[in-house]
């Protein structure tokens, strides 16, 4: 049952470092892509709409936030199943239309 316990450990340890990375690839992309639009396209006609565009785009820090808060919690040790649950509800919060 313990060998069993580590591998979920384990598994879920490296899943975490896996969306953590996985977050913050996908923030610094949009932040080089909006960098790369300004320099490219100013004063092309219809820049202001695809800035418009790109403030539609999901602002994935508060994900990033969950992230490192599970990976916290998970080497923190203790419980999984517990943890788990206290990290899902604080999921929760930041997903809009979530149910708790």
């Amino acid at each position: 049952m313990a060998a069993g316990q580590t591998a979920s450990q384990e598994a879920v340890e490296h899943a975490m470092r896996y969306w953590g990375q996985m977050f913050d690839m996908i923030a610094e992309m949009q932040k080089r892509l909006f960098v790369m639009m300004e320099e490219q396209m100013a004063g092309v006609p219809g820049v202001k709409e695809a800035k418009a565009a790109m403030s539609m785009m999901p602002d994935l820090r508060q994900a990033q936030d969950v992230i490192k808060a599970m990976q916290g919690v998970v080497a923190s040790g203790g419980n999984t199943f517990e943890s788990m649950q206290r990290v899902m509800g604080d999921f929760a919060k930041f997903v809009p239309g979530m149910k708790r």
